[in-house]
């Protein structure tokens, strides 16, 4: 039977590999600048944190996303994908294409991170410092000794159809619109 000695030093053990490892993954993400540029800072202070690091992270994008008849996701979904303001004109000129996807859909997504704790009672403290920045999506989703991890997201978000088949659903006039609506929401 393990004690509780050698179970601290088992989840420290396996939260410092863990660390390690992920922590060159974001180095070698870096070099590839596969890393949302906005967010650089913040991940390399936050994984300088002793208790604490983020296994993944995104700023938010905006993406138009292929589906075909049972809205599957299969590889290469993604026409387009942007974590930065986007331009109308990469858009309608991807929605003017002749795809071979039944539909396209036009999608903002928020922020998300997956954030790994030591032990539950670090977890439970990132869980609580969340709510001063008014985030209302987060929750424990793994638990594992040495790995708490928390994703953490916003509830902002845009998603419709934009294409069926070979018909553009939405004009320029009121795609524009849209476009600004989710740049607006992506920087917020």
């Amino acid at each position: 039977m393990i004690n509780e000695r050698n179970k601290e030093s088992v989840e420290e053990t396996r939260f410092n590999m863990s660390k390690t490892t992920t922590i060159q993954k974001l180095a070698n993400a870096l070099k590839e600048k596969k890393v949302d540029s906005q967010l650089i800072s913040f991940l390399q202070k936050f994984n300088k944190l002793k208790n604490y690091f983020t296994s993944s992270s995104c700023a938010g994008r905006i993406i138009l996303l292929g589906l075909d008849k049972e809205e599957s996701k299969k590889p290469n979904l993604f026409v387009g994908k942007w974590h930065r303001k986007v331009k109308l004109q990469e858009i309608t000129s991807l929605l003017e294409k002749d795809l071979c996807f039944d539909e396209i859909w036009f999608k903002q997504e928020s922020f998300i991170f997956h954030f790994v704790c030591k032990n539950l009672h670090y977890a439970t403290k990132l869980l609580k410092i969340k709510a001063n920045f008014g985030i209302k999506r987060c929750g424990i989703f793994k638990i594992e000794d040495g790995r708490y991890i928390i994703e953490l997201m916003s509830t902002s978000h845009i998603s419709f159809p934009v294409k069926l088949g070979k018909e553009i659903l939405i004009d320029k006039q009121n795609l524009e619109k849209i476009v600004k609506k989710a740049i607006t929401k992506l920087e917020k």
